[in-house]
């Protein structure tokens, strides 16, 4: 019984560390595209 329970409180923690990490990256991703784009932007008006 403990077994288990150790397993589903493992894979749980292990889902939750993948969703934060995937959110992360997301974030990070938006928050590059968007300085990208503020970068071409400006090499364009140069």
């Amino acid at each position: 019984m403990s077994k288990i329970v150790k397993f589903l409180v493992g894979s749980c923690s292990l889902v939750a560390v993948m969703l934060f990490l995937v959110i992360g990256l997301s974030t990070l991703n938006q928050h590059s595209s968007i300085s990208q784009s503020q970068l071409i932007n400006q090499s364009m008006f140069n």
